[in-house]
């Protein structure tokens, strides 16, 4: 088979990029090894190196890169909002699958290159399958939360999914000028029923976890579309805690310092923790993009006096992510919303870390409260203290909930059960 995967960046490779580009590039690399038969290319956009990898690549040109800064980031922003098609990637998706005979093509995150990729499958008629690591073909912001302060991440699950009631929800996230609320007033309308006419075309859904099945059905789609194949361990494994050279005092929270992350959380839990444990560390590793928003959280950390005890790292090397992982006594993962289950905490799991996450969204279908690491409720700072101070306090709990993490872990995202649970996929789409 020839597989063509689709994603807007991969990591290393572009300055943004996360977990679900993680997942791409893992895929890929894993259906590439030399003895598999298949034949996989990666389109993204244009690197900023080149790609050395198994499979092979190609760069997508898109509109934005031959449009002035001014006017590049409002069309990224239109695309991503309501008009997700784009006629220069249109044109290089029509040849590429022609001149490829491409057999699937395989979906990631893909807003910037736009649903111009479905187009041209269909035209083709090559089935198109969808991985979901958030959900921006149902929300404009892609997390389906009714948020009530966006800082906070306080709100609650969003059942009317896209619509005109989307501008509140976008307007906390960001500052709009006149002109762009009236333009979104005017086309948040009309994006539920544009994107349904490409929903529709997708022949497959996959989900990380069963726990996110039930937001596909609410919104209609078909059961018979929905596939569960979980996230790819990393492909270097990582070794299991070790009580001598652990860091006892160290936390890990891994993820862009963004409101959805929990951020707040993390640091509204740590005050009442540093009272027991003055010299807990929360190393907090991941992309910082939001200026503001930075401003507000070093104010946040600063008005409780944890100067000392939380580390703002952002974005550092996978070389430098894994050696404070691998010191790390503690995983925590305190994401505020219904999330799909985060690379982040399959990495901690996988590295044998103590987790600590929220009782919400994929986390509820890997951690099992108090025999594979500890669930808090996700809403309240001071759930997550309790569970912190009984690792601190026993780091050998945190070895013992480790190993059964990781053992958990290997046999539910194992590269052969992910590889068998593609192949298969992807097989019996080509049958039909």
């Amino acid at each position: 088979m020839r597989i063509c995967h689709l994603s807007n960046f991969l990591p290393t490779y572009h300055d943004s990029w996360g977990g679900a580009e993680q997942a791409c590039l893992r895929i890929a690399n894993l259906l590439s090894r030399e003895n598999e038969t298949n034949e996989n290319f990666v389109l993204s956009l244009l690197p900023k190196r080149e790609v050395k990898e198994n499979f092979k690549f190609f760069p997508v040109s898109v509109m934005e890169n031959f449009l002035p800064k001014f006017l590049a980031g409002p069309i990224s922003s239109l695309k991503s909002y309501f008009f997700p098609l784009d006629p220069l990637a249109f044109r290089f998706f029509n040849k590429f699958f022609k001149e490829n005979k491409i057999d699937i093509l395989h979906l990631h995150k893909f807003s910037i290159l736009s649903f111009s990729a479905i187009s041209a499958a269909k035209k083709y008629k090559i089935p198109v399958i969808h991985s979901l690591y958030d959900y921006w073909i149902f929300c404009p912001l892609g997390f389906c939360w009714k948020i009530k302060n966006f800082y906070t991440y306080e709100g609650e699950p969003c059942k009317e999914y896209h619509g005109s009631q989307c501008l509140g929800c976008i307007e906390k996230a960001q500052k709009l000028n006149f002109f762009e609320k009236i333009l979104l007033k005017i086309i948040l309308p009309f994006r539920k029923k544009l994107f349904d006419k490409y929903i529709k075309k997708i022949d497959k859904f996959i989900i990380l976890s069963e726990a996110n099945k039930k937001f596909l059905l609410n919104y209609g789609i078909p059961e018979e579309k929905i596939a569960i194949v979980p996230l790819v361990l990393p492909l270097k494994q990582k070794p299991l805690i070790d009580t001598n050279t652990v860091d006892r005092n160290a936390i890990a929270f891994i993820g862009p310092l963004h409101p959805k992350k929990g951020a707040l959380i993390a640091i509204n839990s740590l005050k009442y923790v540093v009272k027991n444990f003055p010299k807990v560390k929360l190393y907090m590793i991941g992309m910082i993009g939001d200026k503001k928003y930075e401003g507000f959280i070093k104010k946040q950390i600063a008005k409780n006096g944890l100067e000392r005890n939380i580390i703002l790292l952002g974005r550092i090397s996978e070389k430098d992510k894994e050696e404070y992982l691998r010191k790390a006594l503690i995983l925590l993962v305190p994401e505020p919303y219904e999330a799909i289950a985060s690379y982040a905490l399959i990495e901690g799991m996988a590295a044998g870390k103590g987790i600590v996450t929220g009782n919400i969204g994929g986390a509820i279908d890997y951690i099992r409260d108090s025999e594979n690491g500890f669930l808090a409720e996700y809403n309240k700072p001071k759930s997550f203290v309790l569970p912190i101070i009984k690792f601190l306090e026993n780091p050998e709990l945190a070895k013992s909930m480790g190993q059964q993490a990781k053992l958990d872990v290997e046999k539910s995202n194992s590269e052969e059960k992910v590889r068998t649970l593609l192949i298969n996929l992807y097989k019996s789409l080509c049958q039909n």
